[in-house]
């Protein structure tokens, strides 16, 4: 299996953790060169009972503040020359970053930079962020910016992250 399917499939799996649907509603199949596909095993996906899927949240993780470094997967992904924030990401290896294929509409990896282990975006000095540049963006090869469908990318960052 090429490092490219097994980035894909660590990308579906890491789609299936944080998200409503439990990963045992999703199956993956016919991983190929920078593709794949999902079958919902069942007419309806289970969903987890605690998911508040469809209400936005006024605060981070259901309104409770979170602990310094409790997410350190967690990325901020900023426009390199300003670091205006533009969106967020989880880092599914020591060096690739999942996030959304519409971040990069107009944007390419020259233009952005990615913080790890961010407590409080608008206080960086609260913590040590880890800061890597974007060497490549992998974006699904059916995203379809109209309808958003297969809206997902994956980051090549130019360093490893310890």
């Amino acid at each position: 299996m090429s490092s490219q399917a097994i980035l894909w499939m660590l990308a579906v799996m890491a789609v299936a953790l944080i998200s409503c649907v439990s990963p045992a509603a999703l199956s993956v199949q016919n991983f190929g060169e920078m593709d794949f596909d999902l079958d919902v095993e069942s007419e309806r996906a289970q969903f987890n009972s605690t998911c508040k899927c469809g209400k936005k949240l006024t605060r981070i993780v259901g309104g409770n503040n979170t602990l310094v470094n409790e997410f350190p997967w967690q990325a901020a992904l900023y426009i390199a020359a300003t670091k205006k924030f533009m969106c967020g990401g989880s880092l599914i290896t020591n060096q690739h970053i999942l996030t959304a294929a519409h971040c990069f509409e107009a944007l390419t990896a020259a233009n952005m930079v990615v913080h790890l282990r961010a407590h409080n975006i608008s206080d960086p000095s609260e913590t040590s962020v880890v800061e890597r540049f974007v060497k490549a963006v992998y974006i699904h090869k059916s995203y379809n910016s109209v309808t958003q469908n297969n809206d997902i990318a994956i980051l090549h960052l130019n360093q490893t992250v310890d």
